[in-house]
């Protein structure tokens, strides 16, 4: 193995292949070297260490192999140019703060072998878009937002907060919406309650038919123009709902 913090600081290092010899990537080993943009992994890696890739602002990419059976905490924290990754299904554990402040992340594929996703995992990915992952993942991101919502850190990390339940909300999926209504409705998070209320009308829930339309009359906003609206309102009236 090559010796922790080695590689530390390399800030003209562009560009390394890591031999075949290697099983380890140690604690820190390319910690803010700012200029790498390329690094090779072999298939015979098992582990990659804590902020190994710390702040390494011109990685864009990176392959990790299916040999690799652990990343440590932090490991590319501050990769602030690294847009999409793909997690082998040999990781079982998305490790804490793992893309930390990836500023530029759009997309992570992450696969069903993986059962756990650790805290500040996505903290201040605000470019991400698209979350590929089984169902047991999405409920982390769920736990993780109720940690914010019940935690001392609501109002400092409001922003936070109000990110992972538009990304809970843009997933679509009922089940866990439903878990994460009594998080909205207390919240405020008017925009927020209004997307899930439109998602599960248009799935055909009449009680959410009846709360979107309640919450567009609430606002003078149920006109003659406004068919979505009042179709839902007559809908829940057929249902008994409200009266019509």
């Amino acid at each position: 193995s090559i010796g922790e913090h080695c590689f530390e600081g390399c800030t003209f290092l562009k560009k390394i292949e890591i031999p075949n010899s290697i099983t380890e990537i140690t604690e820190g080993l390319f910690i803010n070297c700012s200029s790498l943009e390329d690094i090779i992994i072999p298939s015979s890696l098992l582990s990659v260490g804590v902020s190994a890739f710390k702040n390494c602002t011109s990685l864009n990419q990176i392959e990790i192999p299916s040999s690799v059976k652990s990343i440590g905490d932090y490991c590319f924290e501050e990769c602030s140019s690294l847009k999409k990754v793909e997690i082998p299904n040999s990781i079982t554990k998305i490790s804490e703060g793992l893309f930390s402040k990836c500023a530029s992340l759009e997309e992570i594929i992450i696969p069903s072998s993986v059962l756990s996703v650790g805290i500040y995992s996505f903290y201040k990915c605000d470019s991400l878009k698209k979350i590929s992952a089984p169902q047991n993942i999405m409920k982390q991101f769920y736990n993780y937002f109720c940690m914010f919502m019940n935690g001392t850190k609501v109002s400092k990390d409001l922003e936070e907060a109000k990110r992972l339940g538009k990304f809970i909300i843009d997933h679509k999926d009922v089940n866990l919406m439903k878990h994460f209504y009594f998080l909205i409705k207390n919240a405020g998070f008017i925009k927020e309650k209004k997307q899930y209320y439109k998602i599960l009308a248009e799935k055909g829930e009449v009680n959410s038919m009846y709360q979107y339309a309640k919450m567009h009359e609430k606002e003078n906003r149920i006109e003659s123009n406004d068919k979505k609206a009042n179709d839902y309102y007559k809908l829940a009236a057929d249902n008994g709902k409200i009266e019509a």
